[in-house]
């Protein structure tokens, strides 16, 4: 086929395809005039014999998301026990004669010499820091601060 032959080929083709879509949308616009007008309901419709449904109620009791401000509902504070220690007596404390090399505290634990260091734990009490006149304990979360006993 040469040039010409195919465009008449696509010229026809584009014509045929612009004339489906203009017969499409003329029927769409104007629709055949043999249907039945007023056939939209049907003939035993009755509108009395609808009911009204009950009333209802939308729960809304959950936060806004969108609103930052409101908070959801409070939550039960847990009442914390206080914590009981054990017997804790601090004796003093041994100073290292090399700079770098921890200190050592002697504290009684329950009537039982103990020595710790800084970040040591005996029986669930860690010592947390210390300097010669007190020391800095935690129990169970809980710190406590003892004084040295002369």
């Amino acid at each position: 086929m040469k040039v010409q032959k195919k465009t008449y080929v696509l010229l026809l083709t584009a014509l045929m395809i612009w004339g489906v879509i203009s017969h499409r949308l003329v029927k769409m616009i104007k629709p055949e005039e043999g249907g039945v007008a007023g056939a939209i309901y049907p003939v035993g419709l009755r509108f009395d014999s609808l009911r009204v449904s009950e009333k209802f109620r939308i729960a809304n009791d959950y936060p806004d998301p969108f609103f930052k401000k409101e908070k959801g509902p409070k939550k039960a504070q847990e009442v914390n026990e206080p914590v009981v220690f054990p017997e804790l007596v601090y004796k003093g404390m041994l100073a290292p004669k090399q700079p770098g090399r921890p200190a050592v505290f002697f504290l009684l634990i329950n009537g039982t010499q103990a020595f710790l260091t800084e970040g040591k734990q005996i029986e669930g009490m860690r010592l947390v820091r210390g300097d010669r006149r007190e020391i800095l304990v935690r129990f169970q979360q809980v710190h406590k601060t003892i004084s040295i006993v002369q």
